[in-house]
């Protein structure tokens, strides 16, 4: 019976070994193809990866290097503003702008604050963490000292106002909801059913703010004022 369940353990060993040298090549393979500037070989790895949640920065930097150059400007949009999530790299910022700009593509103007509250959320569970643990000292000192003859409100006065300061925390620094439009047109509606009236058709790469959704449609902020999209034509941000 061992050495049956000792075989198993080596084959579920070799499989997962064949499974990582499986996977590792993809990405070296794509790189040596961007490399070598076989860009759409190289995009299609890419792709590949992106689907299986696998995206680095550097990965999604030169998708959008691609995508620009083969004329994908919602693609190559996507990939840039995917990066700019992981690194708050500002340069891909002014680069989004940029080609908004250009292409005259709405949702593109974030602000100070905007882009102040995206780079505290990214770091904010580390700091949650942190903060937590602090409180499970405290909590352990107050029990500690209450043993021995101690008041401890003023541990626990601590505690309270940290886990209030979490709360805010959570409740504020929730980070956007954006969606932009897929390639092919658009049509903007003001109402979520097919047979509202259409408010604008536009082409795709256009950034927006969710503000909800109902059924198959999102609610988004356009100029101003509110409006619907099929979800289908939209990649959530």
């Amino acid at each position: 019976m061992q050495t049956g369940l000792l075989k198993i353990v080596a084959l579920l060993c070799v499989t997962i070994s064949f499974c990582a040298r499986g996977q590792a090549p993809t990405l070296h393979t794509a790189d040596s193809l961007f490399s070598a500037k076989k860009y759409t070989q190289a995009l299609a790895l890419y792709t590949q990866l992106l689907d299986r949640q696998l995206a680095s920065p550097a990965m999604l930097l030169k998708m959008a290097l691609i995508q620009e150059g083969l004329g994908n400007v919602a693609y190559s949009q996507k990939c840039l503003y995917q990066y700019y999530q992981l690194t708050n790299d500002g340069r891909a910022l002014a680069r989004l702008e940029e080609v908004a700009a250009r292409h005259r593509l709405e949702g593109y103007g974030l602000d100070e604050v905007e882009t102040w509250k995206a780079a505290a959320a990214r770091e904010w569970p580390f700091a949650r963490n942190v903060a937590l643990a602090v409180c499970g000292l405290v909590l352990t000192c107050a029990a500690y000292f209450r043993r021995q003859g101690y008041r401890a409100r003023v541990w626990l006065g601590v505690v309270a106002v940290t886990i209030l300061l979490l709360h805010l925390g959570n409740y504020y620094l929730q980070p956007t909801a954006r969606a932009m439009s897929k390639p092919g047109l658009l049509y903007i509606m003001n109402g979520p059913s097919a047979g509202a009236s259409v408010i604008e058709v536009v082409e795709g790469g256009h950034l927006f703010t969710q503000l909800g959704q109902r059924d198959v449609w999102v609610r988004i902020a356009w100029r101003g004022q509110e409006a619907y999209v099929k979800e289908s034509q939209v990649w959530p941000l």
